[in-house]
């Protein structure tokens, strides 16, 4: 009697928080099984009677879509960043905010492909209608603004204003999944090109005197 009365007084989960927590525990499935994943996997995984799971979401696929929405959110990727802190060396703050980058990205990667190889259309994720304070430009917003926090601290020795320069940074790092190809880097090239890009980005690649001396403190000779 004890317990179910202690059930009774366990205050409810919103809906909000029971969507988020079925999110939560289909994206590993939807990552391994695609679009092929079942609602009974997926009720077993969040521990919830399977009947929870559509009075959560319409469908399948609803939730899916929802999944898909969730992974290209940045909201894990600015909490990852800011959590780098600004106490370690500029250029090592901004090589962090670029693996976490490369490795959302990644995860949207192998998400989609995961889709596509259980004969999901992903292109119609693209026609679906996000609420605008769910959209592309507001993530990337929250994503820049978290880099020019790494880069404030360091601002009087910038030649340009960190938000500018976090827009310049967040560019290159999204240029890798493209000069790597669908394959993707590994993560030897990761760190390269991570590096060759900081280098560039804050000490320049055009000195045209053999003298000059280096903004890292030497010389270039």
């Amino acid at each position: 009697m004890d317990i179910e009365q202690g059930r009774r007084r366990a205050p409810a989960m919103s809906v909000e928080d029971r969507r988020a927590a079925i999110v939560k525990a289909t994206m590993p499935l939807v990552l391994e099984h695609g679009a092929n994943v079942t609602t009974k996997q997926i009720a077993q995984a969040a521990g919830i009677a399977e009947g929870t799971v559509f009075r959560a979401f319409d469908d399948k696929e609803e939730l899916i879509r929802t999944c898909v929405a969730e992974v290209f959110k940045m909201d894990d990727a600015v909490s990852w960043m800011r959590a780098i802190g600004t106490e370690t060396p500029l250029p090592e703050r901004l090589r962090g905010a670029g693996m976490v980058m490369q490795e959302q990205m990644a995860r949207i990667g192998t998400l989609m492909q995961a889709l596509a190889a259980s004969g999901h259309d992903v292109r119609k994720h693209h026609d679906h209608k996000e609420p605008k304070e769910n959209g592309p430009q507001n993530f990337m917003r929250n994503v820049t603004e978290a880099v020019a926090e790494l880069l404030e601290p360091d601002r009087d020795q910038l030649t340009v204003p960190p938000d500018q320069l976090a827009q310049l940074f967040l560019s290159l790092v999204f240029g890798a999944r493209m000069r790597y190809g669908d394959q993707g880097p590994t993560q030897e090239q990761i760190d390269a090109y991570l590096n060759q890009t900081v280098d560039v980005l804050l000490y320049g690649a055009y000195r045209p005197n053999s003298d000059k001396t280096d903004l890292r403190g030497g010389n270039n000779e």
